[in-house]
């Protein structure tokens, strides 16, 4: 379950990182949310992304997304 607030493609900003975890193969990989959202709508829901990805290592649908905080970088 996505964190409260977060329950959208367009939810997400640039200190939100989106990863599909796939149990068959173990295989995680970090998603490009602005990309997604072009292809698919930024008011896709999170669940319902989910339903739509495939696994390109084995083809089998991923059990879990991860919603990660990015900790801003502290350029000077």
């Amino acid at each position: 379950v996505p964190p409260l607030g977060l329950n959208t493609l367009a939810d997400l900003g640039a200190s939100h990182a989106i990863y599909a975890d796939c149990d068959a193969c173990s295989r995680s990989i970090r998603l490009d949310a602005a990309r997604l959202g072009t292809l698919h709508g930024p008011q896709l829901s999170i669940a319902e992304l989910r339903h739509r990805l495939t696994c390109r290592n084995c083809g089998a649908r991923p059990r879990q997304i991860r919603i990660v905080y990015v900790v801003p970088s502290r350029r000077r």
